[in-house]
């Protein structure tokens, strides 16, 4: 599978499997959402991106008096609209990278900080998390930052 690159990372290295402390795992759920929920809730600074088959529309969006960025997947076709929800979510730090893989495979990134962070893909028709990546730079491997 092909992952995209998040447009903030720059020569980062994808880093072994071991992300979390032996026995946890990441949860993601598919939550079903009522669009007039949600119908006040202001965008970020990206656009919604379409998926090529135009079948569905993925997008980051808060509620203005608590501005957490929670991800949210439309199926143009039915209208459902669910919201992606995984156990290792940081609500203060924001989602970005939103590329659709194919025509319902979804890759977002969330950051740690500047020195690593996640890279996900979900598929949107399936309904599942795919793959989980930590991304992190020499910085972050080595432990020496330069200070």
């Amino acid at each position: 599978m092909q992952v995209y690159p998040d447009e903030s990372g720059i020569d980062y290295m994808i880093v072994g499997d071991r992300l979390l402390p032996e026995g946890s795992e990441i949860t993601f759920d598919f939550v079903e959402v009522d669009s007039e929920s949600i119908a006040g809730f202001i965008g970020g600074d990206w656009d919604d991106i379409i998926s090529s088959n135009e079948l569905f529309r993925a997008f980051v969006a808060c509620d203005l008096e608590n501005c957490k960025e929670r991800l949210f997947v439309e199926n143009l076709a039915s209208s459902q609209i669910l919201e992606v929800v995984f156990s290792i979510r940081m609500p203060w730090r924001s989602l970005n990278g939103l590329a659709w893989l194919d025509n319902n495979v979804l890759a977002f990134s969330q950051w740690s900080n500047p020195h690593y962070g996640f890279r996900f893909a979900v598929d949107a028709n399936q309904k599942e998390h795919l793959l989980t990546l930590m991304l992190a730079d020499e910085c972050y491997i080595s432990g020496n930052c330069g200070g």
